[in-house]
């Protein structure tokens, strides 16, 4: 049976939901906290518990910095280090299925792992499909959540042949309601079953449904 790296580990790295977003949401100012969250979608077990990489939860950011990066559309601003969690999007080389076998998703949630533990991190919730990631992570304690990607991404692609492995660039949003929150962890987690993969959330591998 498929255990993924995410629910391995150190219970030291292991921090209360409810705990943790009363850190983030409630003591942010104007950002409502997000009450009991073992309600966030029906059946779903996950994400009972987040972790960061020091086992302790992160207190409310600096207010924001819009961090921005040139692409071929122009310009692309991305506000970080606002305290808030962030739903990220990103695929693989004009979204070719790398991550279509379960050797690829693994190697990608192990990457994920190593990542969380170096830059300090939690993972709210995640899900590999074939050809895309999406990720609801809160701002790392180490660095700005773009050089994160960027490790993350690099930890994957130097441990496979494909060449260019991954897209430029990725999709941020940033999750400053409890609603959207709940909507973005929701479509995470029903992502394989939209696209027919599987009937259920549960019957996926690969994300963080059954965590």
């Amino acid at each position: 049976m498929h255990q993924s790296v995410l629910s391995k580990g150190n219970t030291g790295n292991i921090i209360n939901h409810n705990a943790f977003y009363s850190s983030v949401f409630i003591q942010g100012a104007g950002t409502p906290g997000l009450g009991d969250l073992s309600k966030l979608d029906e059946g779903a077990p996950g994400p009972s518990q987040l972790r960061t990489g020091d086992g302790s939860a992160s207190l409310p950011k600096p207010p924001s910095v819009g961090v921005s990066s040139q692409c071929m559309k122009g310009e692309r601003i991305r506000n970080q280090q606002t305290g808030e969690f962030h739903f990220l999007t990103f695929s693989c080389f004009r979204r070719r299925a790398y991550l279509s076998s379960g050797t690829a998703m693994e190697l990608f949630e192990d990457a994920l792992e190593r990542v969380r533990l170096r830059y300090l991190f939690a993972v709210a919730g995640y899900v590999v499909m074939p050809e895309h990631v999406h990720l609801l992570v809160n701002e790392p304690g180490r660095g700005l959540l773009s050089r994160t990607v960027q490790a993350l991404k690099l930890s994957v692609s130097m441990r496979r042949r494909e060449r260019p492995f991954w897209q430029a660039h990725y999709y941020d949003f940033n999750i400053s309601t409890h609603e959207k929150f709940v909507e973005k962890l929701r479509y995470i987690h029903r992502n394989p079953v939209r696209r027919g993969l599987v009937e259920k959330p549960e019957d996926w591998k690969w994300s963080s449904f059954r965590h």
